[in-house]
């Protein structure tokens, strides 16, 4: 546990990651050398562990504080935060074997060790086309055995976990940000969903950590990392989607991308990466052969041919209760109202003057609470 302290307080140093401590690691070729650091110089941590004098004046001064570590662990027992690190036995096996992996991880509810999960990933501006493959696709997953793993931004990684828990599955957000600083806001009430019903929320960032934009592709490999294989879904050409994809085919990670219209910005990282050799995916069935699942076609068509397309990957949700829908609030009746006849999410933005995430939002705790759903159209009505 000491060593596993010192890997801890080595993390909260500012520029010292998982590359650095892997370099005092295999220049002492054992981790002994870490309960020796706090007694070391700057310049005895210079020579022994073969950084720059720079990097090891901010290794001494930042162990020689022990408060930041003592806040760390203090606001880790009153949350009721867990961690570990990438020596632990309990560490998730598939990302410990990628290159550098995160030295430490912060984690509420249940990693799902024991448990097969799958990546779903895609645009922030992800519209109805997203949210219909998404829904027709999560549900077989999640009755297959997978965990749904994905960012928890807006967009298509809210949908996919959404998708996940109203069917039943279990899912998992990979934060860019401290588990102490949640963001997006409005996904607040979907966070606390996913510890409610057996997910997690998972971060290598330090507990009060804000979002940056240098924290994301730390996610988005650990997304991949936790994956046996990344599904996109709506990725612009320079996207994080597109870049956890290429995280996962470097990890040996199998990738499956979702085609869209050939003028659709949304849809040139998805095309690109089919013409790289991702797995063109139209069907559940495409994604689930990949791990040896046999889905007959015939089986499929017969289901589509009987049931509303949204509804064949959506089997009867179990109640995802974030808010008494006896108190709701005036813009919730307001959207009740309007989508007593099929709305669109544009209809609804004009209508109501908000923004598109807070549309959004407000949408995702009337479906979960069963009082609007999305028809076979993409558009919104009062079940």
């Amino acid at each position: 546990m000491i060593t596993n302290t010192i890997l801890l307080h080595l993390t909260l140093i500012k520029d010292v990651g998982p590359g650095t401590i892997e370099k005092i690691l295999v220049a002492q070729k054992s981790t002994d050398i870490l309960s020796a650091l706090y007694q070391m110089t700057a310049q005895d941590i210079a020579f022994h562990c073969k950084v720059s004098a720079a990097l090891a004046k901010k290794i001494y001064t930042g162990l020689a504080d022990k408060t930041v570590l003592e806040r760390e662990f203090c606001l880790m027992q009153e949350h009721g935060i867990q961690w570990m690190t990438c020596f632990d036995g309990a560490y998730p096996a598939l990302l410990k074997a990628t290159h550098l992996p995160p030295t430490i991880l912060y984690f509420q509810g249940d990693l799902l060790t024991d448990v097969p999960g799958i990546a779903v990933v895609g645009s922030r501006e992800a519209n109805d086309y997203g949210r219909m493959v998404i829904k027709e696709l999560v549900p077989p997953l999640v009755d297959h055995g997978f965990t749904i793993i994905s960012g928890g931004a807006r967009g298509a990684d809210t949908m996919a976990h959404l998708a996940c828990l109203e069917a039943g599955g279990k899912t998992i957000a990979v934060m860019g940000t401290g588990l102490l600083r949640l963001y997006p806001k409005e996904n607040i009430r979907l966070f606390d969903a996913i510890l409610d019903h057996g997910g997690a929320l998972v971060s290598p960032f330090p507990l009060l950590m804000e979002g940056v934009s240098g924290n994301f592709p730390a996610r988005n490999r650990i997304i991949s990392g936790l994956s046996k294989g990344c599904i996109v879904i709506q990725a612009g050409k320079q996207s994080g989607a597109r870049i956890t994809a290429e995280y996962a085919l470097e990890q040996s990670r199998e990738v499956f991308a979702v085609p869209g219209p050939i003028n659709d910005p949304l849809s040139e990282g998805c095309n690109a990466l089919i013409q790289q050799g991702a797995t063109l995916v139209t069907c559940p069935g495409d994604v689930l052969a990949a791990f040896g699942y046999f889905v007959p076609q015939e089986a499929e068509k017969v289901e589509k041919s009987v049931k509303n397309p949204v509804k064949i990957s959506m089997p009867a949700p179990k109640q995802v209760s974030l808010f008494d829908d006896s108190k709701l609030t005036d813009i919730q009746k307001s959207f009740v109202a309007a989508c007593r006849k099929p709305c669109s999410v544009d209809d609804l933005l004009e209508l109501t003057g908000l923004e598109l995430f807070q549309v959004h939002a407000v949408l995702f705790e009337l479906q979960v609470e069963k009082l609007v759903e999305q028809n076979a159209a993409g558009l919104y009505e009062v079940i």
